[in-house]
C-alpha cells in the first residue's frame, strides 16, 4: 500500500534518484543501490527520521560514522603533506546531508 508522498517526501525521493548506482557497502552494510531499489516502499519512513532528527536536534550516531582515506597528491609519498583526506560517509548520512 502507498501513500500520497508530501513535500519533505518528494525532495527525499529526488535526492535518492540523483544518488548513483554504486554497489559499494558502507559501515551499515548499505549501498546507493539497494537505497534507489527500496526507495519507493521507504520514503515516507526516511522522510519522518530525517524531520524528527531536525525536530530533535539529534543526529543519530550510528550516522555520524565515515571512513577517511589519504589520497596521494603527487610527489614524495614520505612526506604526510602530499595526501588530502577523503571522508566517504554512509548513504542515509548522505542522503540527509543533501536533504538539509
Amino acid at each position: 500500500c502507498y501513500h500520497t508522498l508530501t513535500k519533505g517526501d518528494m525532495l527525499v525521493k529526488n535526492i535518492i534518484n540523483m544518488l548513483s548506482n554504486s554497489k559499494q557497502m558502507d559501515h551499515l552494510n548499505c549501498s546507493e543501490f539497494m537505497f534507489k531499489n527500496i526507495s519507493p516502499r521507504i520514503i515516507g519512513v526516511l522522510s519522518y527520521l530525517f524531520n524528527l532528527a531536525i525536530c530533535e536536534g539529534v543526529f543519530p550516531k550510528c550516522l555520524k560514522i565515515g571512513t577517511v582515506t589519504p589520497l596521494f597528491k603527487g610527489e614524495v609519498q614520505s612526506e604526510l603533506n602530499n595526501y588530502r583526506p577523503i571522508s566517504k560517509i554512509g548513504v542515509m548520512a548522505k542522503i540527509f546531508e543533501k536533504n538539509f
